[in-house]
């Protein structure tokens, strides 16, 4: 993940994803992550908090962050 131009974590409403969290924690300053926390997540409020606390970009679902890291990675080879 510290080599990774862009980190994605995705919630699913269904989990816990304790590990998922601490690496939120570990790279919520990198400036790499991009976000995805499903309603229902048991911890969604903290996610959401962190997540606007730290700037980092947040997607209600899956296809919409697939859409956003495309439109990125896109961007990045026009460079």
């Amino acid at each position: 993940m510290e080599k990774a131009d862009i980190i994605l974590l995705f919630l699913s409403g269904e989990s816990k994803s304790p590990i998922s969290m601490m690496e939120l924690g570990l790279f919520a300053d990198s400036g790499k992550l991009m976000v995805c926390c499903e309603a229902g997540f048991w911890r969604k409020g903290n996610i959401d908090i962190v997540c606007k606390r730290k700037g980092i970009s947040q997607f209600q679902t899956l296809s919409d962050l697939t859409s956003a890291v495309i439109s990125d990675l896109k961007s990045r080879v026009i460079r």
